[in-house]
């Protein structure tokens, strides 16, 4: 038996987690958050980005997944993932979204939409035809001045959600890649950049330039990739990116680019599993590397609660001790150590939970920029969030 036909039903229950997991999930949670807890001193402000030009003609349900960077000029850019289009709960349509601040973070103006939803089909070999639409997730941003021609980069998780459920497959799915030589365009066109061993599916399985499985050993279980994180530090970009396994999140790897993007190279695992359930949760998600203040590097992670399928508990932030190594700060027993834990508001905790942030050390206005689900608000459950918390 080929190793594609033993994880292809392991595949279906990866597929049964990421599309149920909303469903599962909507019921309010109370969580049982530490007494010290951040989210008690902090004042969360609700991200509205003005003059949005929205490309859905009904229901709107919010943005989520924001990613920001800011250029020599001091002007803030941010891209996320704009969610509608009348479905119920919602959805189908997902879609990459520029915006610009002036403000160091305090407010937001719509700029353009990178990566457009689309209406699509096709054969599976084998299989009767598809319909659906391609969506664009979880989009980081980051400014390369070393670049000489194109000096902003954005990678997002590209997946096809088929007509008959409407949400995202992730079987169907890979990560692309834009650049650009200013934030306003004109951006090229996709290049499909990483995928794994079993994603995607034909036929679309050699489109993708970079199996990722093949540049690490411990890849055997993984299915597909998602959550990336980009930045630029010393003239090099830095990629983060979850490796998932058909239970979800397994680790998050680390590559660079020495050449602007062009190739590739793996330096090593930021985290596994282990690390997880040492910080007593089931898996880490959603990260991202920023800079902070001195130019100090820190990573995000978005932990998911034991017990949950993808509940997360606000965001860790951890020191980066050598980028260049895959080395974050940890104590004698290897443990990570957690410089803060920034919890999510929890008058509204709910659904999926919240953690998926972002932050840049001159965002100063906004900090920290935390996305949250908020169920009871429905349509718009999608929100992103001013923390004001700077590091």
């Amino acid at each position: 038996m080929s190793l594609k036909k033993v994880y292809l039903p392991l595949f279906s229950i990866i597929v049964l987690t990421m599309v149920f997991s909303f469903f599962q999930n909507c019921q309010s949670i109370s969580p049982s958050l530490p007494s010290t807890q951040e989210s008690l001193n902090l004042t969360y402000s609700k991200i509205d980005v003005d003059n949005e030009g929205h490309p859905f003609k009904t229901a709107f349900n919010g943005r989520f997944d924001p990613s920001i960077t800011y250029d020599d000029a001091g002007i803030g850019w941010m891209v996320y993932s704009s969610v509608g289009g009348g479905r119920d709960p919602f959805g189908p349509y997902i879609q990459t979204e520029l915006a610009k601040s002036n403000d160091n973070g305090k407010t937001w103006a719509w700029v353009q939409t990178i990566n457009p939803a689309y209406d699509d089909s096709f054969n599976p070999p084998n299989g009767p035809l598809l319909e659906g639409n391609w969506n664009y997730e979880v989009s980081t941003i980051t400014y390369s001045p070393s670049d000489p021609v194109n000096k902003w980069k954005i990678l997002s998780h590209k997946l096809f959600a088929p007509q008959d459920t409407g949400h995202n497959d992730p079987r169907y799915s890979w990560i692309i890649y834009k650049e650009a030589p200013t934030p306003n365009g004109p951006w090229s066109a996709e290049r499909a950049l990483f995928k794994a061993d079993f994603a995607p599916l034909e036929p679309f399985n050699d489109v993708p330039e970079i199996n990722l499985n093949d540049l690490y050993q411990g890849s055997e279980d993984i299915v597909a990739y998602s959550e990336p994180g980009l930045i630029d530090f010393n003239g090099k970009l830095y990629l983060n990116i979850t490796a998932l396994s058909a239970d979800g999140p397994s680790k998050i790897l680390l590559l660079n680019s020495e050449d602007h993007g062009q190739n590739w190279n793996f330096i090593g695992v930021l985290t596994d599993i282990e690390d997880a359930e040492k910080l007593g949760y089931r898996a880490l998600d959603g990260s991202a590397l920023v800079i902070g203040k001195n130019n100090v590097i820190y990573f995000l992670i978005a932990p998911i609660l034991e017990g949950s399928t993808f509940v997360h508990d606000g965001t860790l932030v951890v020191k980066v001790l050598d980028i260049n190594q895959a080395n974050l700060s940890r104590d004698s027993n290897g443990k990570l150590i957690v410089e803060r834990h920034i919890f999510a508001n929890p008058d509204i905790f709910s659904g999926n939970g919240a953690g998926q942030s972002t932050y840049h050390y001159k965002n100063i206005n906004g900090g920290l920029i935390m996305s949250q689900m908020h169920i009871d608000n429905h349509p718009e459950v999608f929100k992103i969030f001013n923390t004001k918390i700077n590091f």
